[in-house]
């Protein structure tokens, strides 16, 4: 279970710390209340405190119930069959839908049809993208050492995702990549 900041008003500093390195992993420098600002999740803030009408910018009362929503079915997964590189918003990316509610996730991407991307053979099965905890913030753009990964064709040439939440896989399945068709 995920550490949370007490909804009360006598937390202190290191109770807003351990939650936030809980998904963030040890703080750069020195536990200070601006890194826990820096590397907080901007979905764990409970809307009630963090506002203006209740603590300034930059206050640790903004921390008050922070951390991730335990419900889990509130905000399911959502990984698209398809994307299209050359459309526009959202489906320019491989977008993993409320990932961001999940801390501890990790993002492999494997191709499907076999492509040279600059003199490099890529089989299908091959790692093109790997992202830990942070995929919600640098989603998939359809590219591998930045080649345009191929247009997926037929049955038997679809990416896979494999989708881990705290160590256990989530999701493993295929999905299309187009392009131009979107």
């Amino acid at each position: 279970m995920a550490i949370r900041v007490p909804d009360t008003n006598t937390f202190s500093l290191i109770d807003v710390v351990n939650a936030v390195e809980d998904h963030a992993g040890e703080l750069p420098r020195d536990d200070s209340l601006q890194d826990c600002f820096n590397y907080a999740i901007s979905t764990y803030f409970d809307s009630t405190y963090d506002d203006n009408s209740y603590a300034p910018p930059n206050s640790m009362k903004r921390f008050r119930n922070y951390g991730p929503d335990e419900g889990g079915d509130t905000h399911p997964i959502m990984c698209p069959d398809a994307f299209d590189p050359e459309a526009s918003y959202p489906y320019e990316l491989y977008r993993i839908y409320n990932l961001e509610y999940y801390p501890n996730h990790e993002v492999k991407i494997f191709a499907g049809p076999a492509f040279n991307a600059g003199g490099e053979t890529v089989q299908p099965g091959d790692l093109l993208y790997h992202r830990i905890n942070d995929y919600h913030l640098h989603s998939w753009d359809g590219t591998y050492n930045g080649y345009d990964c191929p247009s997926s064709y037929g049955e038997y040439y679809k990416y896979t995702v494999v989708l881990i939440i705290n160590g256990s896989i989530h999701t493993n399945q295929y999905f299309d990549l187009w392009r131009g068709i979107l």
